[in-house]
């Protein structure tokens, strides 16, 4: 596995505005800022691990391939996919393996550096091509290292929230406490609330910053996830899952920043380049 320059740009930049937002968050509580410190740390060492990557599957609902349907028709797909990810790039993880997620939308997706999951739906609706382009899209993304930074960055910031959520209690706690003995001696406590107001203010703005830098990168992973996919010989079968993807699609036109927020490029864009790209050659 190997990391681009803009992915590594992208995670350790992610990572710095995380750590900001804590040290902001838990202003005034420097044990607290430092328990998240070392949090974020132990999540980025436990997703590299089994364990890490059974914990998200598990939050997904993810299981494995149980019935012998699904075994005889998925894992023989999903082996000569795997055979020409290994031809091309033999440094790729040797452990990966196939999943389900009893979901009827079409979709697929892969977490950690060992785990691909396909839905109930796209095993339904699609054709035996279909299923391989699909797939090929996903081992893209773990050649490209792109769900093993969503993996560390995804449990990292929730574990991450969860302790955040904490000291802002006890923040409001004693705040709380602190205006009605104020009230009592007749302090004021105008300037508290607007120091909080400023710094409510920039947690949100790096927050955003952070999830705009975050979705930036996701789009131009899943153009290069395709390319993977067109390189290794299954463009046809992924670029056909696209238009139907494209068929189910709700139109209509999709504000500025709603744009700036999506992890995915628009549908069509992709089926563009695909086919640029000479998928049938």
């Amino acid at each position: 596995m190997k990391f681009s320059k803009i992915t590594a740009i992208y995670f350790f930049g992610t990572l710095i505005l995380n750590f900001l937002c804590n040290f902001l968050i838990c202003y005034g509580y420097i044990s607290g800022f430092i328990t998240l410190c070392f949090l974020q740390i132990f999540i980025t060492l436990l997703v590299l691990s089994p364990i890490g990557e059974t914990i998200l599957r598990f939050l997904f609902g993810c299981r494995e391939l149980k019935t012998q349907e699904e075994k005889n028709k998925l894992l023989p797909l999903f082996n000569d996919v795997y055979k020409n990810v290994l031809k091309d790039n033999p440094n790729v993880n040797k452990k990966v393996k196939l999943y389900i997620e009893d979901n009827i939308n079409l979709n697929a997706y892969a977490l950690g550096t060992s785990s691909i999951i396909i839905t109930r739906g796209s095993i339904e609706q699609l054709t035996n091509e279909e299923i391989k382009g699909l797939l090929s899209h996903e081992f893209g993304h773990i050649v490209n290292g792109d769900t093993l930074l969503f993996s560390v960055l995804l449990l990292g910031n929730l574990a991450s929230l969860l302790v955040a959520l904490f000291v802002k209690i006890i923040q409001l706690f004693s705040r709380t406490m602190g205006s009605i003995f104020d009230g009592m001696s007749g302090s004021s406590s105008y300037g508290t609330i607007f120091a909080d107001f400023v710094f409510n203010s920039i947690i949100n703005l790096l927050f955003l910053i952070a999830l705009l830098i975050k979705q930036l990168h996701s789009r131009k992973a899943e153009y290069n996830a395709d390319s993977y996919a067109v390189k290794i010989g299954y463009g046809a079968g992924l670029r056909n899952v696209l238009y139907k993807i494209h068929k189910i699609e709700f139109g209509g036109k999709i504000k500025i920043l709603d744009r700036l927020k999506a992890s995915h490029p628009d549908t069509v864009n992709r089926i563009e380049a695909i086919e640029k790209a000479n998928y049938y050659n």
